[in-house]
């Protein structure tokens, strides 16, 4: 009987090597840059095109290699790092496996030229992991490894492939990783022709100081003027960077950048300790900004624990994470940062994550007294002409109490509708603060006909912030699919401060914030606005592009206009704001159009039945 168990080929192992060394073309950077750096490499450019699907061209001014070792190179394990099992545990080079330019030849339409001091070029080509040619070139010391085609023979993971633009940005924060990680060294990267980062070499001054020139240049200059140096060094440890102060942070962790003998790395362990460090300093849910250099012997952290090198495990947890919380807490006592403070009313302890958004007013039936005008954020086609912002309070007056009314000519204009189709909506039971309260005996037909309960008996209790969320973004997609520009012009426009990761993000989302009504122009860091959307306040608008810059998830996917509407549709009316009841049941028809009333944005329910069955055993 044949063997079912056959040893595999060298190209189809280097395949297989590739998908966990090689996992988009950031990565197929990280490894080379590895590579330049432990060549002794003073200047690394990095030239891309289409993303690095097309092309990834890496070259140095490093030591280089001779032609027998640029063949050698080609081969898996086959490496200057290390010689023996021992040497793993006391790495400090970059690489070590020799696992990474063969799984990029092996997936690619691979190049290298490479030379040694006093030696002439050699010129390599392989394809799918196949040597083609080896031959003499020209060139000066160093290396230039050329990547065309990535993944051209592996069609499942080219499928699974990100967007160009997702994938420029990744690389390109890479590049800044590494600019963060050796500020000593130069690094250039160009995207399609175009030079879109580089960094000079710091060879003067402290550590501190020539870090400081790249934080600028990647992080900003609002940070740099609201940091606090960190240096802190024992027998074993020692700590240098910057941290922000307290009242300058950021929603997210995208802000963080950690080195662990010049490697960057993610470590739990020391993202907890920098948390606890600022402990009481940091209001709820808000992440300091760090860039945190921590070096220790080699021999007390294992980095052969990813693939990729992403984490690690130290020797000494407790002793590290000590010294991390220490060297913060020291940071933050010398700058002598101002504690954070925040105010909270009921609204912000029953809904903490809710911000504050304009009020908005219903227009009312024609008994009752004509209100000042006030923009209704249901109408996108209403938009204020003016371009003047007008100064006005978070909650603006809302519309005066009505006078007396027959009450015939009220429930009429409750069941008015928008189209002869559309049927009518319930009569509102009551309204508590954030609630529309329906009786379901009294609305059954009207209720069962809209899908909103099944039952017979009980209360429907409708949230007033989710169901204006609905509404909003309904309108917002649907403004999206008609290409109608419904903006308001600033008469002062108002700035953000971008670093170049984060233009690359405003770059891939600039036909969605175009299409909403935002209007901008750039000037090297600076984002100006001049216009914003009809439906946000300029606070607002402010804020939620600062979100979808920052934001660390992949907004240049198809559905980009989705996630950018979700996110303005939840600066809906407040959380606890009491309606009126011709108020409520403007809403309630605005609601009752839309295509998934009973669901908000995100996805979460509009509304919920109490039955009398549940109110009937509360009150046993």
């Amino acid at each position: 009987m044949p063997s079912q168990i056959r040893v595999l080929d060298d190209i189809t192992i280097n395949k297989i090597a590739a998908g966990e060394v090689i996992e988009n073309p950031a990565s197929v950077v990280k490894e080379l840059i590895d590579n330049s750096i432990d060549a002794e490499a003073k200047e690394i450019c990095i030239e891309i095109s289409c993303g690095g699907r097309s092309l990834i061209r890496v070259s140095d001014d490093g030591l280089g290699m001779s032609a027998d070792d640029a063949l050698l190179c080609l081969e898996r394990h086959a490496t200057s790092k290390i010689q023996s099992l021992e040497d793993i545990y006391t790495i400090g080079s970059m690489g070590f496996r020799g696992e990474a330019v063969p799984s990029i030849a092996s997936v690619s339409k691979f190049s290298l030229i490479t030379c040694k001091e006093g030696s002439s070029a050699t010129l390599v080509k392989v394809e799918g992991g196949r040597i083609l040619q080896q031959s003499s070139a020209e060139r000066s010391r160093g290396t230039s490894i050329e990547v065309r085609s990535l993944f051209f023979n592996v069609p499942v993971r080219k499928k699974f492939q990100r967007s160009p633009q997702y994938d420029s940005q990744e690389i390109l924060q890479t590049v800044q990783h590494f600019a963060l990680a050796y500020p000593q060294l130069s690094f250039r990267l160009v995207r399609d022709n175009n030079l879109v980062f580089h960094s000079r070499a710091q060879e003067s001054g402290t550590f501190l100081e020539q870090l400081k020139s790249n934080v600028k240049k990647i992080i900003g200059s609002d940070f740099c003027e609201n940091n606090c140096p960190v240096s802190n060094q024992t027998e074993l440890y020692s700590l240098q960077g910057f941290t922000s102060t307290p009242t300058f942070t950021k929603h997210n962790r995208t802000g963080q950048y950690l080195y662990v003998n010049s490697r960057p790395v993610w470590s739990p362990l020391i993202s907890q300790a920098v948390s606890e460090a600022y402990s009481t300093r940091l209001a709820t849910r808000r992440h300091p900004i760090f860039v945190l250099h921590f070096t220790l012997p080699p021999s007390h952290v294992d980095i052969n624990v990813h693939p990729r090198k992403k984490e690690l495990r130290f020797r000494h947890e407790f002793q590290v994470k000590d010294f991390i919380k220490a060297a913060i807490d020291k940071a933050l006592q010398e700058t002598k940062a101002p504690q954070f403070s925040i105010q909270f009313d009921e609204t912000d302890l029953e809904n903490e994550d809710q911000e504050e958004v304009e009020e908005f007013s219903f227009s009312p039936s024609t008994n009752f007294p004509k209100p000042e005008p006030v923009h209704n954020p249901f109408s996108l086609d209403t938009a204020p002409t003016s371009p003047i912002i007008q100064e006005e309070p978070v909650y603006p007056k809302l519309l005066s109490e009505p006078q007396e009314f027959v009450s015939e000519n009220v429930q009429s204009t409750f069941y008015e509708t928008t189209t002869s189709e559309s049927w009518p909506v319930p009569i509102v039971l009551a309204t508590v603060p954030g609630y529309i309260l329906i009786d379901i005996q009294q609305e059954q037909e009207v209720l069962q006909n809209m899908g909103w309960t099944k039952t017979n008996e009980g209360v429907l209790f409708i949230d007033q912030q989710a169901a204006h969320s609905r509404i909003l973004f309904e309108r917002l997609l649907d403004q999206e699919n008609k290409k109608e520009q419904v903006s308001q012009a600033l008469l002062i426009p108002f700035s953000i401060n971008v670093n170049e990761s984060e233009k690359l993000k405003l770059e891939a989302i600039e036909e969605t914030l175009y299409s909403w009504g935002f209007s901008w122009k750039i000037h090297e860091n600076t984002v100006s606005f001049h216009a914003v959307p009809s439906f946000l306040k300029q606070s607002h608008a402010k804020e939620l592009l600062l979100e979808m810059i920052q934001s660390e998830k992949d907004l240049c996917s198809d559905i980009q206009a989705k996630q950018i509407a979700s996110r303005c549709a939840i600066r809906s009316m407040p959380k606890n704001k009491r309606l009126s009841k011709e108020e409520a049941s403007l809403l309630l028809r605005s609601l009752r159009d839309c295509s998934c009333s009973t669901l908000t944005a995100l996805g979460k329910p509009s509304m919920f039945t109490l039955s009398k069955d549940a109110i009937e055993e509360a009150l046993r």
